[in-house]
């Protein structure tokens, strides 16, 4: 555990985001917590480094027929 040394006067600090910022901060948040979706990233992340992904339009136009 590690000993937190605190000296002088805190003094709190304001920031201002906008709600579509904070509302994409917070989706993150919840996903980076979720041990199984960061899995899936990591997986997906693989799957593009290693060329096993389409483009959106050749899938769509396989399925289109």
């Amino acid at each position: 555990m590690q000993k937190v040394i605190s000296s002088g006067e805190h003094k709190t600090k304001w920031i201002t985001i906008s709600m579509d910022e904070y509302e994409s901060m917070k989706a993150t948040i919840e996903v980076m917590c979720d041990k199984d979706m960061v899995r899936q990233l990591i997986g997906s992340n693989r799957d593009m480094e290693l060329g096993r992904v389409r483009k959106w339009d050749k899938f769509v136009g396989e399925y289109a027929k």
